[in-house]
């Protein structure tokens, strides 16, 4: 039996929420840059909730204080988050599927208007030569020149590394 990505994301949702605590435990770090570059790699459109429900979990974000904007769910990361050695500030998304929306509705909104797509977006305040190496070095040259963002950000990062669905597959 092949499991979907959202499968799988909730089935080591509780394996982020322990890294993002515990921090010196190798290879539960491991674990979380494992997942959350899967996410990043785009073969598929991304699962957001179960990445930004784990920050919430572990006191990283605070969900009510929401930053988003035109469906869009942003949130400010409080202490030191690292994807794979990349410090990230901010973590932004949207859910396509209602139900899935649904499971998580202190994130994610449905206003009205065209939908963002599905994506999951990380802000940095490394300049964009950096996070494409990084992105070059962790997950290849697919989708490099759409995920890496300098130009424009959700909210004000200076960088933004992402996945949609306007992308993926």
């Amino acid at each position: 039996m092949r499991l979907s990505i959202r499968e799988i994301s909730r089935a080591i949702q509780s394996l982020v929420v322990v890294t993002l605590c515990v921090a010196s435990n190798a290879a539960i770090a491991q674990t979380w840059d494992i997942f959350v570059l899967e996410q990043l790699r785009c073969e598929q459109d991304p699962s957001p909730g179960p990445i930004i429900q784990s920050l919430s979990e572990a006191g990283a974000i605070d969900v009510s204080a929401n930053l988003g904007y035109d469906s869009t769910s942003c949130f400010r990361i409080k202490g030191t988050v690292e994807i794979a050695g990349l410090k990230v500030n901010s973590v932004c998304g949207f859910e396509e599927d209602s139900e899935q929306r649904a499971r998580y509705p202190d994130i994610f909104y449905r206003g009205p208007g065209t939908s963002p797509g599905q994506f999951i977006s990380f802000g940095t305040s490394a300049n964009d030569d950096v996070v494409a190496q990084w992105y070059f070095d962790n997950i290849g040259t697919r989708h490099l020149n759409e995920a890496i963002s300098s130009e424009w950000t959700n909210i004000g990062d200076r960088t933004e590394v992402a996945c949609s669905s306007w992308f993926s597959g």
